[in-house]
């Protein structure tokens, strides 16, 4: 999503950075946007909903 890539080539060059072009700028975030932030979001529900559910079974486990 960001519009500069740092980067090292093999060697004893320093770090440069590359400045995407406008195309593959706007190709990059129009993925991150539909594909990549809703998977990452459906993740945190379900590793929220895991943990939410594992506390609680474990806190019924110890009440009985």
């Amino acid at each position: 999503m960001e519009a500069t890539v740092p980067y090292e080539e093999s060697g004893w060059y320093d770090g440069q950075i590359w400045i995407k072009p406008p195309e593959v700028l706007l190709q990059d975030r129009l993925i991150g946007t539909y594909e990549i932030y809703p998977g990452l979001l459906r993740l945190q529900f379900t590793l929220i909903s895991l943990f939410f559910l594992f506390f609680v079974g474990v806190t019924l486990m110890r009440n009985t």
